[in-house]
């Protein structure tokens, strides 16, 4: 499972950084918690997207109109 922690995340942001991850593993399910932070879980493909948010954190691009820099993507329990 992999976690986004930053900013709270409104729900037109998260479908945008869904389709973003379904672009890299198309069963990897994306879930907006509580407290406004991002869990993906049942992935199949765990390094592509890591690297992918890795990527969408590091750039200047602004997907769902936001920018990223301030988000801290970490690899929580098992993975394959």
């Amino acid at each position: 499972m992999i976690e986004m922690k930053g900013p709270p995340l409104s729900v037109p942001v998260v479908k945008r950084l869904a389709l973003y991850v379904w672009a890299v593993d198309k069963k990897a399910l994306v879930t907006l918690e509580d407290d406004g932070h991002v869990t993906i879980s049942e992935i199949e493909k765990p390094k592509e997207v890591y690297k992918a948010l890795q990527n969408l954190v590091n750039s200047k691009y602004r997907l769902g109109g936001r920018k990223w820099s301030k988000f801290d993507v970490q690899v929580v329990g098992q993975t394959k």
